[in-house]
């Protein structure tokens, strides 16, 4: 009865506050276009030039990071299975 009187929030209150700002936060990122770049990746758009003269002296970046990433777990994973169809040819 106090919680009623002094207005406190209750859990289903909460749950609901955070998914509208869920909701609306996934409207925002759908509506505001598409760009991702985070400072970093902003800075070395905004400057081509030397990105394209010195690569060697750029950092990567997060999304580049990713992208090698990805490619070489998929290097890994496909070495995996070329080795057990070797092993599976052999055998037989």
């Amino acid at each position: 009865r106090l919680k009623v009187l002094q207005g406190g929030t209750t859990k289903k209150d909460l749950v609901t506050s955070l998914s509208v700002a869920k909701e609306d936060c996934i409207a925002r990122l759908i509506t505001s276009g598409n760009n991702p770049l985070s400072e970093e990746e902003a800075a070395l758009a905004s400057n081509p030039l030397i990105r394209h003269i010195a690569p060697h002296l750029q950092a990567l970046t997060a999304s580049e990071l990713i992208h090698l990433l990805k490619a070489d777990v998929l290097q890994v994973t496909t070495e995996a299975e070329q080795e057990q169809n070797i092993e599976k040819t052999q055998i037989n």
